[in-house]
């Protein structure tokens, strides 16, 4: 009701994350977060993944969510961690690949918790040492729209992650989409690391 407040300070995200969303502020966002200049270690990354569509899901980017977690745990990260310091989360836009994903990994995982896989939506307000972004979309006869049709969706989904940003996906047809999807592969193409050979993850 009224005019919002927009909060202009932003301390949670790695600076090569959120700068990604700061154009999306008016006037401009003032991030204050640690950061180490010096790190060698990427905070963006996206792995093309070809995909397909079958049940309204996209197995091969289920198939890669999966691979990156497996890496990410062999780095120090967790899929149950009390203190949330090295704690992953998985999302997509579209519930289905969403509840695919979280039947697949936590059977695989049995500690990891339904509450970190799920929609952008369901994270709104939450956080993660690394998140994992499946678009699911990846046809290009298939409309973009629900991803590219305002800002807030993905700014959403980049912001959630403090340290780690991982986008799974066809990144050809994302950037050929134009838009926010677009802006967000050129934005880990020139602040992070983009891998087109499938995916193959490894962190240093």
């Amino acid at each position: 009701m009224g005019n919002g407040i927009i909060l202009s300070n932003h301390y949670r995200c790695t600076p090569p994350i959120i700068q990604f969303c700061s154009p999306n502020y008016p006037g401009g966002l003032q991030i204050l977060s640690d950061f180490d200049q010096t790190a060698t270690v990427k905070h963006l990354l996206a792995y093309h993944v070809e995909g397909s569509h079958l049940n309204h899901t996209n197995p091969e980017e289920i198939d890669a969510v999966e691979t990156a977690i497996a890496s990410l745990l062999k780095h120090g990260y967790s899929t149950n961690s009390d203190d949330n310091s090295k704690t992953i989360g998985v999302m997509s836009p579209f519930s289905q690949q969403a509840n695919a994903l979280k039947y697949r990994l936590s059977n695989r995982w049995r500690n990891f918790s339904w509450d970190d896989i799920g929609t952008v939506h369901t994270f709104q307000g939450g956080e993660k040492a690394a998140i994992i972004f499946s678009p699911y979309q990846c046809h290009q006869e298939h409309s973009f729209w629900f991803l590219n049709r305002k800002p807030n969706l993905l700014n959403t989904a980049v912001s959630r992650a403090r340290e780690l940003f991982i986008l799974v996906g066809n990144l050809r047809e994302l950037e050929l989409a134009g838009g926010e999807t677009k802006r967000l592969v050129e934005h880990i193409r020139l602040h992070g690391e983009i891998n087109l050979q499938s995916a193959i993850f490894d962190r240093p």
